[in-house]
């Protein structure tokens, strides 16, 4: 083990390496992990909150004593015997936990000081980095339905495609409208269209799972990737996941409505779609979207309140959107 001199050098180092990291939490954390090993010689873990929503706040402090700090006064650092345990805490946010184990014997070679010194101002990056992450996420969400945004689908779908290609298993792309949106927004009003709009983003939701990217894309558009898992590794087993997925949406979207204040039936709600799977029916995304669109096309000419399947309705989508 160093001893505190030979620590503090080390923590200047460190510092520089904090600055010029990738700006992430779980990169900073490593970071902040691997210092500690390497420069006190001791065994360390950074444990992060998982979400904003399990991040806990503590009682602001107050900024105007001089005794105050990133690390709140309530949240004092634990140092027993054997188990060094230092709240990650800045402006009253509670970001995580580093815990140094603190062999039998070695508790005085190396000052809690110069670990608390850093936390403080690893705490302040570490806030840094998560309100990055946060506002980065944001960025990628629609905010009326709280699904992802076009940027997010146009980027996963590429993510989508590389993986794909490299791992070798099919993915889907659902493409879904709002049968007569815009007669019903010009009808009703924006309000009402907007309060339609969420119900189909709720049940997108409660229909899809947590790992296929759901989003709604612009307008009354949404649109799914949603990975086959039944057909994985699988050469030639079409996929029958996307099929389920897809009918199951549409099938519940004809329970939906949207109802005046006084509880009178505005209009029943229902969805068009167009379904292309990779690699059947396209090996890009531009041929995937193009195939999905124009099935979403047709199953709007074909009446709308349906869903057609690129590769099985191939005849029907050429006739129609032809």
């Amino acid at each position: 083990m160093k001893t505190s001199h030979e620590a503090l050098q080390a923590r200047v180092a460190i510092l520089g390496e904090l600055n010029s990291a990738e700006f992430s939490a779980p990169a900073l954390a490593k970071l902040l992990a691997a210092w500690v090993r390497e420069s006190l010689g001791l065994s360390a873990e950074v444990e992060l909150a998982a979400a904003q929503t399990d991040s806990s706040t503590v009682a602001p402090r107050d900024d105007s004593s001089p005794n105050s700090s990133g690390i709140s006064s309530i949240l004092e650092p634990e140092l027993t015997a054997t188990h060094w345990r230092f709240p990650l805490v800045f402006r009253g946010r509670k970001l995580g936990r580093l815990s140094i184990a603190v062999p039998p014997g070695s508790e005085k070679a190396v000052c809690p000081t110069v670990v608390q010194d850093l936390v403080s101002e690893f705490s302040q990056l570490l806030d840094q980095a998560r309100r990055f992450d946060e506002a980065r996420e944001e960025a990628l969400k629609d905010e009326l339905t709280g699904l992802g945004n076009r940027r997010m689908f146009e980027r996963s779908l590429r993510s989508y495609i590389e993986s794909a290609r490299d791992q070798r298993f099919p993915f889907s792309v659902l493409l879904f409208d709002v049968d007569h949106f815009k007669k019903f927004n010009d009808t009703w009003g924006h309000e009402a269209g907007d309060r339609v709009l969420r119900l189909v983003g709720d049940l997108m939701k409660r229909v899809f799972r947590t790992d296929d990217v759901v989003c709604r894309i612009g307008g009354e558009e949404f649109a799914v990737l949603l990975c086959d898992h039944r057909s994985h590794g699988r050469e030639g087993t079409p996929p029958r996941e996307a099929r389920a997925f897809g009918e199951r949406l549409q099938r519940e979207s004809e329970r939906l409505f949207e109802g005046a204040a006084d509880g009178n039936l505005l209009a029943k709600i229902s969805l068009s779609g167009g379904v292309a799977t990779f690699p059947w029916d396209a090996q890009s995304a531009e041929e995937l979207l193009r195939e999905a669109d124009n099935a979403l096309y047709a199953a709007k000419r074909a009446g709308r309140n349906r869903i057609y399947f690129a590769g099985d309705d191939a005849d029907i989508i050429a006739t129609l959107a032809g």
